[in-house]
This record gives C-alpha cells, sequence and structure tokens, in this order.
C-alpha cells in the first residue's frame, strides 16, 4: 500500500511539475505578447505623429495654396480692369486717327502725293493692327470678368462649316492656300453651343491655320462623334506645327512662341480667347500634331 501511495505522490509531484513548466512558458508566452503589444503601441505612437505631422503639412500647404491662389486671382482680375481700362483710353484717340488718315486718304478735292498716300497707307495698316489689338484685349477682359452673355442653342454643323470656309476664302486664296471641307452632306451632326460665338472659335482657328501654313499649304476642316457622345469639329493645317512640349502654352494670353518676332501678324490673344469661349459653352478644346505635318485644332462639344 505504502509502494502504490508512493507511486501516487511521485505521479501528483511529475503532474505539478509538469504543470508549472506549462505555466512558465504560458508566462513567457504572455510576457512576449505584452512586448508585442507594447511595441505595437510604440509604432503606433509613432505612425499617428508621423500622420498628425503630415496633416499639418497638408493643412499648412493648403493655406499656402488658397493664399497663392486669392493672390493669383487678384491680380487677374487687377490685371484684366487695367488692361480693360486701358484699352477704352486707347480706343478714342486710335480712332480719331484713323479716321482723319483714312479722310486724308479719300480726300478728292486736295489729292496727297503717292509719296503721301504710301505714308498714310503705312498710318492706316499700323492703326488698324493696333485697333485689332486693342479689341483683343477688351474682348479678353470682358470674357474674364464673366460679362460675356452664352445663349446655347442648337446648330447644324454643316451649314456652320460652309459658311465659315466662305467667310475665309479670300484670305486663304491671297495666300496660296487651300480650303477643304471633308464633311458629308449625309452626316447629320448637331451640337449645342452658342452660335455667334462657335463662328467667332471656328474663324480664328481657321484664320490661324491660314497665316501658320506652308506655301501652297491646305487647311481641313472635318466633324466626326466621339466615343463619348459628343460633336467634335476640327480644323487642321499643313504648316511646320510646334514641338508638342509647347502644346500647354498655347492657350496662354500674347504668348506667340517662337513667332513673336516673325512677320505674321498677330497678337497672341485669339486662342486664349478660343479657349475662355469654348468652357463658357461648357465645351472642350485641345491640340495634337498631324501624323505627317502640321497642327490639328478641336472642340468638343455635347450633341443636340
Amino acid at each position: 500500500e505504502l509502494a502504490i501511495a508512493n507511486k501516487e505522490l511521485l505521479f501528483q509531484n511529475e503532474e505539478k511539475e509538469k504543470r508549472a513548466t506549462e505555466l512558465a512558458i504560458a508566462n513567457k508566452e504572455l510576457l512576449f505578447q505584452n512586448e508585442e503589444k507594447v511595441k505595437r503601441a510604440a509604432e503606433l505612437a509613432i505612425a499617428n505623429k508621423e500622420l498628425l505631422f503630415q496633416n499639418e503639412e497638408k493643412e499648412k500647404r493648403a493655406a499656402e495654396l488658397a493664399i497663392a491662389k486669392n493672390k493669383a486671382e487678384e491680380a487677374t482680375k487687377a490685371k484684366s480692369e487695367f488692361l480693360s481700362s486701358m484699352s477704352h483710353e486707347l480706343l478714342t484717340p486710335l480712332n480719331a486717327v484713323l479716321g482723319f488718315s483714312e479722310y486724308l486718304a479719300s480726300d478728292t478735292i486736295d489729292p496727297l502725293s503717292e509719296d503721301q498716300l504710301e505714308s498714310i497707307s503705312y498710318i492706316i495698316d499700323g492703326g488698324q493692327h493696333l485697333l485689332r489689338l486693342v479689341q483683343d484685349v477688351l474682348n479678353l477682359s470682358t470674357i474674364q470678368e464673366g460679362i460675356s452673355d452664352v445663349n446655347i442653342e442648337t446648330i447644324d454643323v454643316n451649314p456652320l462649316i460652309e459658311r465659315i470656309c466662305q467667310m475665309i476664302s479670300h484670305q486663304a486664296q491671297q495666300n496660296g492656300i487651300a480650303i477643304s471641307n471633308t464633311l458629308s452632306d449625309s452626316l447629320i451632326l448637331t451640337l449645342k453651343a452658342d452660335k455667334p460665338k462657335m463662328k467667332q472659335v471656328l474663324l480664328n482657328l481657321a484664320s490661324n491655320a491660314i497665316k501658320y501654313n506652308c506655301e501652297h499649304g491646305s487647311v481641313i476642316f472635318a466633324a466626326n462623334q466621339t466615343d463619348q457622345g459628343k460633336i467634335r469639329l476640327t480644323v487642321s493645317d499643313t504648316g511646320e506645327g510646334i514641338p508638342e512640349e509647347s502644346f500647354d502654352t498655347l492657350f496662354e494670353p500674347f504668348n506667340r512662341l517662337n513667332n513673336a518676332n516673325s512677320t505674321i501678324g498677330g497678337t497672341g490673344i485669339g486662342l486664349s480667347i478660343c479657349k475662355k469661349l469654348v468652357e463658357l459653352m461648357d465645351g472642350e478644346i485641345g491640340v495634337f500634331a498631324n501624323p505627317e505635318k502640321g497642327l490639328t485644332f478641336w472642340v468638343d462639344f455635347e450633341q443636340a
């Protein structure tokens, strides 16, 4: 009996030692888990600090951007007001110069000599160029100030393009440029836009396509429906074009790129006005290089 009792005690002691060992292992695991939790808590605290710092930096940058935006808007507004004011002030004396010059040139009672008429023609040409510049500046200022009214209507594309081709035919003939209208009479396309403003945009794009074309070049009009269900009108030329990296600056006012010192007339405002007008009509405008030669300007509008 004593032997059996001793065996039982030994067995119980072994069980106790086994449980003690298991408890020791469990305690170590708990300690390890606690250490991991403390470590993770420290990492989370560091991450939270970093996030707070990043948020503070974002808020700081957002505030700086807001201040910079307000300053830019104020500067743009001040510039527009100045340009508009100066343009109005220039119109009166400029019209007087042109009026008297044209009067002198057409005087039949006391006519000018050939040399004087030549000199007067330079004054008239220069005055008309300046008048176009002043009118462009006034137009741009009016659009930037949001004064320009927009009357959206349904426009049939085919007669619109035909009319534009007629209006630029004389300028094209003078420059030896061929006009090509690729629109099919059987394809009926209608869009939503302001008709007078739409004409102004297309006339400007067509005029540029003629001015910056090559000798005996061509201007091509086209239209199609995009995958987004919009109507796209395009005006393509066969000129030298410009590098793709300069495309973004094309629509900046007074930016004529490498044509600033050329003999080709222009103010550098036309494309900027086009962009503003297209955006006023809820459209989009862009440009891409043709596979062979020249540029294609496009405008997208909602289909009617």
